[in-house]
């Protein structure tokens, strides 16, 4: 409702929440892997081959 009283449209304004939101989900703070066992987790759930590590996404920070 914000959004779309600053003149976004409903559209790109529900958008943009449901992206948010469904970032804060996926962002995880790694210090918090306390065992080998939770890291293969992790991994096994991003869909992390072990032998390729090109398949993990990048972190790219925003300015």
């Amino acid at each position: 409702e914000k959004l779309e009283r600053y003149g976004m449209k409903g559209g790109p304004s529900t958008v943009l929440v449901e992206f948010i939101e469904s970032l804060s989900l996926k962002l995880r703070n790694y210090s918090s892997l306390k065992t080998l066992d939770d890291l293969k987790k992790m991994l096994r759930r991003n869909k992390v081959n072990g032998e390729d590590i090109t398949s993990i996404k990048q972190f790219t920070p925003g300015g």
